[in-house]
This record gives structure tokens, C-alpha cells and sequence, in this order.
């Protein structure tokens, strides 16, 4: 008797169902998905800060108190600290802090936004004093978009007391602040002051806020 002769084509092919392997891709077969392959976000670092970099007719009037500069995502942002002193006579002063932000990608320059605080006519003694350092940069989102973090205390006194602090995190002109009065403290006595209101705003930047508010309300 001749035996039946199968197709081994068919009979493969259900194997491979029944035990649920396929053959592995050919080299070459086609594209395949690797998280793996994704561009590195940018990291968000300080740099020197460079006055040729940042243009003259941009920068905002009054005396220069300091300034940043820090690399991300949307190119080389530069920041100046600038405040004004105006009087109306020799007993009245106004006075107006600008910080200026500025982001360059190759020769192109654009406001990202200019934050002001002012003290309009006090007939007492002007405090507006603007406090930033290398740890006022950041990215705590990890979205590779610095923030800009910065205390100052803008106040018009004429007597020891808790004067108006605020504290400003920003993130490419969004502005998230917390505001209330400095620390007074003296030895052996209860310390005064210190409390602030807080915006709405990411867990994350409340917490870098909070930070900063540590760092810069204690005088």
C-alpha cells in the first residue's frame, strides 16, 4: 500500500500556532519602535552671563544689579536685574524693580517677560532688594524648559517690623508666586513674620518655591 503524502507546508504552519512561536524578524525586515532611540531631552544649565549677548536696546532702564544666564530647550536665556530710584521731592521716593527676561536663538532675541515691583511715594526708607543665585535656575519638572526662581523683599518702612517679601517661580513667562512678610527675629523672643500666601501652581514648584522663600525671606 503507498502511504498518503502530507504538505509540510501546512503542517508547519500549524505548529506554529498550536505552540504560539513565530519566527523572528529577518535583519532588515522592517522598522521597529525603541524607546531607546528618542533624542535626549535637553538639560537645563547656568552659563556666564554675557552683556554682548544680551541687546542694548532691550535691556530695561535703571542701574544693574545683577544678572543670569542659563541654556534649555528654547535657546540662551539671559536675565538682568535693573532698578530705578525716582523722587518727587527730597522727602518722597518711588522706586521700581525690572527683571528682564530675554531668549536668544541664533541672532534672534525675543521677551520672554519683564517682571516689575514697584513703591510708589514713601516719605520713609525705600527697601526693594531682589535676591538670585546660581540655585535660582532649574528644572524640577524635568521638561527641559528652565525655571526662573528669585526672591525680593519691596517694602516701605519706618520701623522694625516683618516687611513685605515675595517669591516668584516662572517657567517660559509663567509666573507662580508666594507672598507675605520676611522673619524678624531676635534672640530670646518669638519670631514674627514668615507667613505667605501662595498661588496655585505644580506640586513641584510649590516645593522649589517654598525653597526659595527659606533661602531669602531671613534677613
Amino acid at each position: 500500500m503507498q502511504a498518503t503524502t502530507g504538505r509540510p507546508g501546512i503542517f508547519l504552519i500549524s505548529l506554529l500556532l498550536l505552540t504560539g512561536c513565530y519566527p523572528s524578524p529577518r535583519p532588515g525586515a522592517g522598522p521597529t519602535t525603541d524607546a531607546s532611540s528618542d533624542p535626549a531631552p535637553i538639560k537645563v544649565r547656568s552659563i556666564e552671563f554675557d552683556p554682548a549677548r544680551y541687546p542694548l536696546q532691550q535691556l530695561p532702564p535703571g542701574d544693574i544689579l545683577g544678572d543670569l544666564a542659563f541654556i534649555d530647550a528654547a535657546g540662551e536665556n539671559h536675565v538682568v536685574f535693573t532698578r530705578t530710584e525716582l523722587s518727587r521731592d527730597e522727602h518722597v521716593y518711588t522706586s521700581v524693580l525690572r527683571i528682564k527676561h530675554v531668549v536668544r536663538q541664533n541672532d534672534t532675541v525675543n521677551e520672554v517677560r519683564t517682571y516689575t515691583e514697584r513703591i510708589d511715594d514713601c516719605e520713609f526708607d525705600v527697601v526693594l532688594e531682589p535676591k538670585f543665585g546660581e540655585w535660582s535656575i532649574s528644572d524640577v519638572d524635568n521638561d527641559g524648559i528652565g525655571e526662573l526662581s528669585m526672591g525680593y523683599t519691596a517694602d516701605c518702612i519706618s520701623d522694625i517690623s516683618p516687611l513685605i517679601h515675595k517669591v516668584l517661580v516662572t517657567e517660559g513667562g509663567e509666573k507662580y508666586a508666594l507672598r507675605g512678610q520676611t522673619y524678624l527675629e531676635f534672640p530670646g523672643m518669638a519670631v514674627e513674620g514668615g507667613k505667605y500666601i501662595a498661588d496655585e501652581m505644580p506640586p513641584a514648584f510649590l516645593q522649589q518655591a517654598r525653597q526659595v522663600w527659606e533661602r531669602t525671606a531671613r534677613n
